[in-house]
């Protein structure tokens, strides 16, 4: 298109002239027309990856937030046991 655009000028008349006929303005609109064509097919698969993207995103972070919950839980567990059993082994040292 900025082919067509920097000749339309080049014509004996100079430069603005309308040197350009009917078919090069067609070939122009139509090389505009299919490369508009492959750039919205490209932009609509850019979105749906992205849509793709997000959606694991946000399950990974959803997940995330299930193991770290399950984690301090687990984490909370293992102390309580642990003062349990030095608590039992403070009674057991005792009766020695």
């Amino acid at each position: 298109m900025f082919q067509a655009y920097a000749n339309m000028g080049d014509g004996p008349e100079g430069r603005g002239s309308a040197t350009m006929e009917i078919n090069d303005y067609r070939n122009a609109i139509a090389q505009l027309e299919g490369s508009n064509k492959e750039l919205m097919n490209i932009l609509n698969e850019f979105n749906a990856k992205y849509g793709n993207l997000l959606r694991n995103y946000n399950i990974l972070q959803k997940s995330e937030e299930i193991a770290r919950s399950n984690l301090l839980d687990s984490h909370s567990k293992w102390i309580n046991f642990s003062k349990e059993l030095l608590t039992i082994s403070k009674d057991v040292s005792s009766l020695y």
